[in-house]
């Protein structure tokens, strides 16, 4: 884990390399947290450690948000209904 309390982390998710935070025991029930527009992971780094005392905790970046790195031509329902 960083300094910072959590890790960056990327998945690969239909073609697409999404960033993410992550902190906690992975063997913990999960929690995601997502930002709204414009906000990205970043908003929840006060949060993420604390709840990663009890939980597994993910904060995606949306696409269009934070650091997700996407073709230009991708847009979210692109996103949500490739195959």
């Amino acid at each position: 884990m960083s300094n910072e309390g959590y890790q960056h982390n990327f998945a690969l998710i239909n073609q697409q390399r999404l960033h993410y935070l992550s902190a906690g025991d992975p063997e913990a029930e999960t929690i995601v947290l997502l930002a709204g527009f414009p906000q990205s992971s970043f908003a929840w780094r006060f949060v993420i450690s604390q709840l990663a005392t009890k939980f597994h905790v993910i904060a995606p970046d949306l696409p269009g948000q934070g650091i997700p790195i996407c073709p230009r031509a991708a847009t979210i329902p692109t996103l949500l209904h490739s195959k």
